[in-house]
């Protein structure tokens, strides 16, 4: 988040940043991560599927994936840091390792126009239909409580992955 809000305040075109707010108590260091702008980042690689995980998504994702290479299944999990523009070149190879695809994010409509764009990119690249591991269409819910359980978490991620691996 760091090195994205840095890039995007010395961009010469107007950039629009959506904070996350699962990510303000997180910590770690503030080094960038050495990626230029538009590029995606494989946080983890693997085989059997590709998880594109969105903002706040990546920790659960990563999660997930730790869970089913227990269970000898292998996911790659890649951020796209930004949406627009979309890494499609990343994301495309990464496609063409596992043949499989599944999107987590909280905002079902952009993880739909990004599973759609993929899937015109590289259709021939897929083996199953792209996944989409989001909330249910409709309002967040304000309570903690309620919100906790309305947002895609790891057991509910590696569920889907699990399915769109052995099923798909």
């Amino acid at each position: 988040a760091h090195a994205l809000l840095t890039q995007a305040i010395t961009r010469a075109e107007p950039v629009m940043v959506l904070e996350h707010k699962r990510l303000y108590d997180t910590t770690g260091p503030l080094a960038g991560d050495g990626l230029p702008w538009g590029r995606a980042r494989v946080v983890r690689a693997g085989r059997d599927a590709t998880l594109l995980a969105v903002a706040g998504q990546v920790a659960p994702a990563l999660d997930a994936a730790e869970r089913l290479s227990a269970q000898g299944i292998e996911v790659e999990v890649v951020d796209p840091r930004t949406l627009n523009p979309l890494d499609l070149e990343t994301l495309t190879a990464s496609l063409a390792r596992t043949g499989r695809l599944a999107i987590t994010d909280e905002d079902r409509c952009a993880a739909e126009i990004v599973a759609g764009r993929l899937a015109e990119a590289a259709f021939a690249l897929l083996q199953a239909p792209p996944c989409l591991i989001c909330p249910a269409p409709g309002p967040v819910p304000f309570a903690p409580g309620l919100e906790d359980a309305w947002v895609p978490d790891a057991p509910r991620i590696a569920e889907a992955l699990r399915r769109l691996c052995t099923d798909g």
